[in-house]
């Protein structure tokens, strides 16, 4: 899948584990963002991600953050998410738990990595 960022500060703290650290100063938490980042280059399509990272709890955001997906950083508990947007130009936030829509969405674009608590 085609993983592009909001901005080029985002860009460089989703590729570097200093900084990721510095932000949210918890290893485990750090390296899991940089798995889901990875598996997001290595599926070919937003289907095949969530059949590999079955415990990302994918899901659609609402009010001022409509049309943005979300995902867990480790799992539940973690209050730390991955934001992105469908780049393919189709809004699935409606119907995200159809595995062909999912499967339509071959580029994504990270808003943001952060803490839903702060």
């Amino acid at each position: 899948m085609k993983v592009e960022y909001v901005n080029s500060s985002l860009k460089k703290l989703a590729e570097s584990y200093d900084k990721l650290l510095v932000k949210f100063k918890d290893k485990k938490i750090v390296q899991w963002i940089l798995s889901r980042i990875r598996h997001f280059d290595i599926s070919d399509n937003l289907l095949e991600f969530t059949i590999n990272q079955p415990n990302c709890r994918m899901h659609p955001l609402k009010w001022h953050m409509k049309w943005q997906i979300a995902i867990d950083a480790v799992n539940k508990t973690c209050p730390i998410r991955i934001v992105f947007i469908n780049n393919n130009w189709e809004d699935i936030t409606k119907d995200m738990f159809n595995k062909q829509k999912r499967k339509t969405v071959t580029a994504i674009k990270i808003i943001s990595i952060w803490n839903y608590h702060q």
